[in-house]
């Protein structure tokens, strides 16, 4: 099988199942979304239950994934040149792959040190509360 057709049938296969991943977290959103709707036009008192949870959701998205999309971004980009180093025989297709290598890289290590960041911040208010109390 030719390297080429290899690397498609590793993107197809990877794209189908990101795109998959992404097609359960939106089907999980709506129904959420309608069971909060039906809940608030039968005025149920789980509503508001249903609204923390949806709260709790979106918190889980905030800078608490930044470590992990970071080192999976680091590892494609690490990834990626271990694959042109090894496949690739022209300099030229080289230099084009490295090139596409670096994107996640640099993404990846802005979102390891924003993590980072966020995480100094959040121990120097932690000490700041302790402080004061």
């Amino acid at each position: 099988m030719p390297k080429e057709e290899l690397a498609a049938i590793i993107a197809l296969t990877s794209a189908t199942l990101i795109g998959f991943i992404f097609l359960l977290r939106f089907m999980r959103a709506f129904l959420l979304h309608r069971t909060l709707r039906r809940a608030i036009d039968k005025q149920l008192p789980e509503a508001g239950m249903l609204v923390e949870r949806m709260g709790e959701l979106d918190g889980r998205r905030g800078a608490g994934n930044d470590d992990r999309s970071g080192l999976i971004l680091i590892a494609l980009g690490l990834a990626l040149i271990g694959f042109t180093t090894i496949a690739i025989g022209g300099w030229g297709t080289q230099r084009i792959l490295y090139g596409g290598s670096l994107f996640p890289l640099l993404v990846g290590a802005v979102l390891m040190w924003r993590h980072r960041q966020l995480s100094r911040e959040a121990l120097i208010d932690a000490r700041d509360d302790a402080r004061e109390s």
